[in-house]
């Protein structure tokens, strides 16, 4: 794939305005075909179309025009069914609307079929988590916390016999920009990133630098990002790639003030900071494209970075139709007129660049129509954008390398060399939207999954297979790659869909055809249970569901064309993140009535143990449970500490601060107060299995820890909304701190 293009396929270059939809009831119709037009239901196979490219922005035009018509057509059939059927009708509404089969999309003008370039894996070392932002910002599913995957540096063992011979040998530390990563060798983007010797974070509309080289943080620079509320970051080297939304409030200039636009979350700006000077941080380019930010990895120094983009124009093509219904002929003939009027690159995301100083803003296309390739079957209207960065030599997007497809995605998963996007059919609302003829499954019915697999062993992204499968992933960490096999764990009911039956399986897709196929599954656990969990081990998969007990199963993938459940164990509460520490035990953060840390022992996939649990009592919670980045494991310790918070509603010591190290604190006992109390808490892992509690350390300001970082040499760095903390690692003594700048 080369460098992105700019221009159409005649060369010229277009200035977009956002499209304005209209109130009223209008508004109501027009959102409500937009979300329908996004969500196909298509086949339940684990098989998708090849992709092929746009030859120019006409056949683009063309193919997309073509899928919207089609949802209109839709549209207006279930309307139209819905006037004329009574009672069968109105008993078919009680349930969720018809599906109607998946079409067959014609194929546009294009520059030939895809090919699939020659996978070259190195299997999955890694394992690690990663989860959602701060903030309290919207983010995708390609962040979910739920679940892990491979352990890493871990040797690879076959599991025989029902015993694990090295499944779960290595324990897992933190990646060296401070983030806990799902997959070694891959960074991923994160509230905060260190070197060791400076930390970078994101706080407000600001890139701050602390030294924290000693005992005692230091604030050192810092630069303004104007016009945007940055979320995540990526660091390589002397530079910072910043992520976030869009700031609604400061977004355009004076006189573009009057301007419909995207809100904030359909708005993703990228940053580029230079900080060779750290007292004097840089900033080197600010874009802003109108697209959702899924998600970013760093591996070596190319970053990717994926985005998905709800054309603009399908905002306008609902409104003014008797409440975007398009219940009579004219109507629809209108909308299929002004579609044919669309220009391809119109459908296509925009980067937008303004220079503030200058008082000039342009805008050109993300990419080029040509970038874009196009299912046999209909995934949906949005636009999956992923993007390819030279951290260590690009100044703009503009000298990025991109590739696209027509589909939607939310779930990124990625190895050193592959990139998995996949999304869920459907959605919370999948069966009220009002339209006949349905697009997406509906309530009550059974759920699939698309994925598409990406080559990121070179500089650039090139477009290798799809894939289906029936199920519901509840977050990237259900995903594990393995010399060329995607494992997927599945749940046939997805958490929309309350009260309906379910069961939990895993799959295995081949990825090194133009078509994933499935070469083996294993159904049949956690029946009415929803996954909490997942960990790979090379050929073994631990996963935690949860209802009313914590089974954890234990799947031998030894021979993939047919995984077996080797193991189950049942106990009270979940672990909502599971942590591999070695000789075979894993670490379970999760609840049972207040936070708890289980210690398991999976030597034996047919015998799993608990070893030891500790309890820290009712209101307590850990931001590890929902974002594992943070999680701090030090294997040469075999030390974990992670930050936990009480809501203050019991009585007693919540926390258990004022126990002894070693004790086991009784549960205190329920009161009406609100006394909130943060802390940290240092776990040791005996030879043995125990858990013993070894430092504790009590926040006395009210500055609640969001995130921990490890710096190499035993002591670690804790953020807070207001500054850092460093503390030594084993005894949680505090030896400075410092507010942001």
């Amino acid at each position: 794939m080369d460098a992105v293009q700019h221009t159409d396929a005649t060369g010229g270059r277009r200035r977009r305005t956002w499209p304005i939809v209209v109130g009223g009831t209008g508004l109501l119709g027009a959102a409500t075909l937009t979300f329908a037009l996004l969500n196909p239901l298509g086949t339940s196979s684990a098989e998708a179309g090849e992709l092929t490219a746009f030859d120019n922005c006409d056949a683009l035009a063309d193919h997309m025009s073509g899928l919207a018509i089609d949802r209109i057509l839709a549209a207006r059939h279930g309307y139209d069914a819905y006037g004329s059927s009574g009672a069968d009708t109105a008993a078919q509404a009680d349930s969720g609307p018809a599906v109607a089969p998946e079409p067959e999309l014609s194929a546009p003008q294009a520059a030939g079929a895809a090919t699939a370039p020659g996978t070259t894996t190195t299997g999955t070392t890694g394992a690690v988590p990663g989860a959602p932002l701060a903030g309290g910002s919207t983010t995708s599913r390609g962040d979910d916390a739920g679940t892990g995957s491979t352990a890493a540096g871990t040797t690879a063992g076959t599991a025989t016999a029902g015993t694990a011979k090295s499944s779960a040998s290595g324990a897992v530390g933190t990646g060296a920009s401070g983030t806990n990563t799902q997959e070694a060798g891959v960074d991923e983007a994160d509230l905060a990133k260190t070197d060791g010797r400076l930390l970078v974070t994101a706080r407000d509309s600001r890139l701050v630098v602390m030294d924290v080289s000693g005992r005692s943080p230091k604030a050192r620079g810092s630069v303004l990002l104007t016009g945007q509320r940055p979320l995540e970051l990526l660091l390589d080297g002397d530079r910072a790639i910043v992520i976030g939304t869009a700031d609604s409030h400061e977004r355009y200039l004076e006189d573009e003030a009057g301007d419909a636009g995207r809100g904030a979350s359909e708005l993703t700006t990228l940053s580029i900071v230079d900080l060779s000077n750290p007292d004097r941080p840089r900033l080197v380019s600010s874009e802003e494209i109108s697209a959702r930010y899924l998600s970013a990895r760093l591996a070596g120094n190319t970053m990717r970075i994926v985005l998905s983009s709800t054309p603009d124009v399908l905002g306008s093509i609902g409104s003014g139709y008797a409440g975007g219904r398009f219940d009579d002929d004219e109507a629809v003939d209108d909308a299929r007129r002004r579609l044919a009027r669309i220009p391809g690159e119109d459908w296509l995301p925009t980067v937008r660049n303004i220079d503030r100083a200058a008082r000039t803003a342009s805008e050109r296309p993300l990419l080029g129509c040509s970038d874009v390739r196009y299912p046999g079957t209909d995934s949906g209207m949005d636009i999956l954008t992923v993007l390819s960065i030279d951290t260590g030599a690009i100044d703009s997007l503009a000298d990025a390398a991109a590739t696209g497809l027509v589909g939607s995605g939310d779930l990124v998963y990625a190895t050193t060399d592959k990139l998995f996007v996949a999304t869920t059919d459907g959605g919370w609302f999948a069966g009220d939207r009002g339209w006949g003829g349905g697009t997406v499954a509906p309530r009550g019915r059974g759920v699939s999954t698309r994925v598409h697999a990406f080559d990121i062993s070179g500089r650039d992204v090139r477009y290798v297979s799809s894939g289906r499968v029936d199920g519901y992933l509840y977050g990237r960490w259900a995903m594990s790659e393995k010399d060329g096999l995607l494992r997927m764990v599945t749940t046939t009911n997805a958490p929309w869909n309350r009260g309906g039956p379910s069961q939990t399986g895993v799959v295995v897709l081949d990825t090194t055809g133009k078509r994933m196929r499935e070469i083996g599954r294993v159904d049949g656990m956690g029946f009415t249970e929803n996954v909490r969990a997942v960990r790979w081990f090379d050929d073994v998969a631990a996963i935690v569901t949860f209802r009313q007990s914590d089974p954890l199963y234990l799947v031998d993938l030894s021979r993939p064309e047919s995984p077996k459940v080797r193991g189950e164990l049942k106990m009270p509460g979940y672990s909502s993140y599971l942590h591999p520490i070695g000789d075979h035990r894993l670490l379970g953060i999760g609840q049972d009535n207040g936070l708890q840390i289980s210690n398991f022992d999976i030597l034996d996939l047919a015998d799993p143990q608990r070893t030891d649990v500790l309890n820290f009592g009712g209101g307590t919670s850990s931001p590890v449970e929902e974002d594992p980045r943070g999680f701090v494991y030090l294997p040469d310790d075999g030390l974990a500490v992670l930050p936990v918070f009480s809501n203050g509603r019991y009585g007693g010591d919540p926390l258990g601060f004022s126990c002894p190290p070693d004790a086991r604190c009784p549960a205190p006992t329920y009161y009406h107060g609100y006394d909130p109390q943060n802390g940290l808490v240092a776990v040791k892992v005996t030879d043995s299995g125990k858990l013993r509690k070894v430092a504790t350390w009590t926040d006395q300001d009210d500055r609640r820890v969001v995130k921990l970082i490890p710096l190499g040499d035993g002591r670690l760095v804790a953020l807070d909304y207001l500054g850092v903390r460093i503390f030594d690692a084993d005894s949680l003594k505090l030896f400075g701190s410092a507010l942001y700048r």
